[in-house]
């Protein structure tokens, strides 16, 4: 294949690289949201607020008392500071509370929410063959229409093989993934001399630290015994 019909195929497969590593993500995302992953009792959770009147006990919990705390002590800061305390402690103490009203709603819905987790289920299938419909066909087009092997069906080797054509970087297919192999094995030892580097970087300020911590602790064992001596 001459070089002309090369870059002709990379004008063709590049768009459609670039859409097929768009709807991948875009399925990535939506298959987080998956029912399955989170079973029925985590649907719950993600989907029904807890009613009204759990809430209000919470609230009860968490500010009846503080409030109370204002109106007894005296002095704004004071009421302040103590309404601060009052209510991050309450806070946490209400938490074994909110989970046993969240306990005590799923069981008591749980007919309603099965129903409802079920119809999600099916929903969340029928949008993943949508959205598996456009991918499996871009796949099939380029399986039988791009010289790019499967490999290098992604936006950053695409990139890269079409910009050393257009730099003359490279005569054919072959040269063009030979120099971006090359370049991607060079990419990797410079982040492992990186990384590498930063975690040397980190022992030296450890070890300092250590040896500032150490000279710090010996200076004030001195300054005890000079203390002790002129006493």
């Amino acid at each position: 294949m001459s070089k002309e019909d090369v870059v002709a195929n990379l004008d063709y497969t590049a768009p459609r690289v670039y859409e097929l590593d768009r709807l991948k993500e875009e399925y990535r995302i939506f298959e987080l949201k998956d029912p399955l992953k989170f079973g029925l009792y985590g649907y719950y959770e993600r989907t029904y607020p807890l009613p009204i009147y759990f809430n209000a006990i919470l609230a009860l919990i968490i500010f009846a008392i503080p409030l109370w705390c204002v109106f007894v002590f005296q002095g704004f800061f004071s009421k302040i500071l103590i309404f601060a305390i009052t209510v991050t402690i309450f806070y946490y103490i209400s938490k074994p509370f909110k989970f046993i009203f969240k306990k005590i709603d799923f069981s008591s819905r749980k007919a309603l929410i099965t129903i409802n987790y079920e119809s999600a289920c099916k929903e969340f299938d029928e949008q993943s063959t949508q959205l598996a419909g456009p991918i499996i066909d871009l796949l099939d087009d380029l399986r039988e229409n791009s010289v790019v092997p499967e490999n290098y069906w992604h936006t950053d080797a695409m990139r890269k093989i079409t910009r050393y054509f257009a730099n003359h970087r490279a005569e054919t297919l072959k040269e063009a993934i030979n120099l971006y192999e090359q370049e991607a094995r060079e990419d990797q030892r410079h982040k492992e001399v990186q990384l590498a580097f930063k975690q040397r970087e980190e022992e030296l300020k450890k070890q300092l630290n250590q040896q500032r911590e150490l000279l710090e602790k010996q200076e004030r064992k001195l300054q005890q015994v000079s203390d002790r001596l002129y006493d």
